[in-house]
């Protein structure tokens, strides 16, 4: 089905890893604590590390790249399968090995990079998960970094935008690059406390017959807005890009 589709960043989810991926949506988590895309090599490149996390508390950096989990390739037994790995007990510890980009400088000055290999042991842990970063930038700016769409996005997201207004924030930057699941209904719940009343997100059928699924009432945030996204930008992602886009 997902061949057809010819999409390569769908994935089909049995009833048990669904409720897996429920599960991981969650304000608390178990695990080590990091956000992995996957790279052009099939591995696992480091895009956010949770604070507070084991992963932080290892020393794992956003841009490294996990290459074994356990005594299993990540490209040998897939994408997938390797991220469910990161996930497990309370107290059971994951050994993991990393390709980590090292900056030096050589004999003139110049700047160079190496590839070196760090191997970590990470006992898994609950820990909080945030789903938003914010902080106010060059003075006015409300910037905003969005990891993931749940239901505790919601929340969240509007306890950060309220702060930052009260710090005199008068524009927002949302960052939703590398943001790659996610919930649409939690999206529109977004999108509605932003944009003004109308239409939000709908489907078109075969017979070209279209339905609004999502619609914003006549609350909104009156300032202007911007998005930063990249390749790793997708899903209900795309979704909350591509109506702020159009409005």
């Amino acid at each position: 089905y997902f061949a057809g589709l010819s999409d390569s960043k769908g994935q089909y989810l049995s009833a048990e890893k669904y409720k897996d991926y429920l599960a991981g949506a969650s304000v608390n988590s178990v695990g080590i604590g990091v956000e992995t895309i996957q790279d052009e090599d099939g591995n696992m490149e480091v895009v956010t590390v949770i604070p507070g996390s084991p992963a932080e508390q290892e020393g794992i950096l956003i841009g490294d790249v996990i290459i074994k989990v356990g005594d299993k390739d990540v490209k040998r037994i897939g994408y997938s399968d390797a991220v469910g790995k990161l996930d497990g007990a309370v107290g059971a510890s994951l050994d993991l090995e990393l390709l980590r980009t090292v900056e030096s400088e050589d004999e003139d000055g110049e700047a160079q990079s190496s590839l070196t290999t760090v191997k970590v042991t990470v006992v898994r842990q609950a820990y909080e998960h945030k789903n938003i970063t914010a902080e106010r930038i060059h003075g006015s700016i409300g910037y905003l970094r969005i990891s993931k769409f749940t239901n505790q996005t919601v929340e969240q997201f509007q306890e950060e935008v309220e702060n930052l207004l009260e710090q005199g924030a008068t524009e927002l930057l949302f960052d939703v690059r590398n943001c790659s699941g996610g919930d649409v209904e939690a999206v529109g719940k977004i999108l509605d406390l932003l944009l003004p009343a109308g239409n939000l997100i709908g489907t078109v059928d075969k017979e070209g017959k279209e339905e609004f699924q999502i619609q914003s009432d006549s609350r909104e945030l009156d300032m202007p807005m911007a998005v930063l996204v990249n390749d790793g930008t997708y899903g209900a992602a795309e979704l909350f890009v591509s109506t702020i886009k159009d409005h």
